[in-house]
């Protein structure tokens, strides 16, 4: 027996949904559309003698000419602070120039918890200005294959 696209609709506009079942259904949603709550993206690059760690998330990485933006993690084994405020992560959005070996920040949220979970103590829209990349582990991950696709 063949259903119409019409009578399909009527069916499933019969069902009904509870508050709580949408309210699960959209935490889920933003869950996986936030790159800081979705921690299996985040891919490690490197690990210090202190703890303290350099995740990048892979799948947010965009490719344009010779500029590389994606979502980074620092996560921090001791809790870093300035004046009233304490985090224990930073999750950041970067444009890496490959060829030339710099890069800056254009957002940043800094967590009161580890790998950016818990309450953004703050977060900036940033325009930075272009710093050298002094970290060869995290080019490396970064802008690795640039050349071979040129």
């Amino acid at each position: 027996m063949k259903q119409s696209c019409f009578q399909l609709t009527s069916v499933l506009g019969s069902i009904s949904f509870n508050k709580s079942t949408l309210l699960i259904f959209a935490f889920f949603l933003l869950m996986f559309e936030n790159p800081t709550f979705a921690a299996t993206r985040w891919a490690l690059i490197q690990q210090q003698g202190n703890g303290d760690r350099v995740f990048i998330d892979h799948k947010s990485k965009l490719r344009v000419g010779n500029m590389i933006t994606l979502w980074m993690l620092e996560d921090y084994r001791n809790a870093q602070q300035d004046y009233t405020r304490r985090w224990y992560s930073v999750a950041s959005k970067n444009i890496f120039d490959c060829p030339g070996r710099v890069f800056r920040r254009i957002h940043t949220s800094h967590y009161n918890g580890s790998m950016g979970f818990g309450q953004i103590v703050r977060a900036r829209l940033l325009n930075s200005k272009w710093k050298p990349v002094t970290n060869g582990k995290l080019f490396a991950a970064i802008c690795e294959g640039f050349k071979k696709d040129q």
